[in-house]
């Protein structure tokens, strides 16, 4: 009997937020979703603003619900613009708005970092009141 108990504290052991690698497989997961979302919008995107506020929200909300995988979080992200271009250039799609060097594309990765630093700043804050 008390296997079973082992077992089955073990599997609840994998809810969101109690284990540490169940926490970073999330992360990880969410990034890549939503770092595949940014990358896809900004080929289609003529002005990189929206882009960039994305970017910004995302990396937020992704470093305020995961503080302890902040800098992973804002690589991911930051990330997604170049590796969609990259992509693009590989297959020949066409980009309403290509930079002309693949290198001002990695500047995404400044804001990214800002914003998850910030949204971890942030959830610290509130649950220290």
């Amino acid at each position: 009997m008390t296997h079973m108990k082992q077992q089955h504290s073990r599997v609840l052991s994998l809810r969101f937020g109690e284990s540490p690698i169940a926490d970073l497989c999330s992360c990880v997961v969410l990034a890549l979703l939503t770092a595949f979302m940014i990358g896809a919008g900004d080929l289609s995107a003529v002005n990189p603003v929206g882009t960039l506020l994305l970017v910004v929200a995302a990396g937020a909300t992704l470093g305020a619900v995961f503080p302890r995988h902040v800098l992973l979080t804002a690589t991911i992200l930051g990330l997604a613009v170049p590796t969609a271009h990259v992509l693009a250039r590989m297959n020949s799609w066409s980009v309403e708005s290509a930079p002309r060097s693949l290198w001002w594309a990695l500047l995404v990765l400044v804001p990214a970092v800002v914003a998850a630093f910030a949204g971890s700043v942030l959830r610290r804050v509130a649950s220290a009141r």
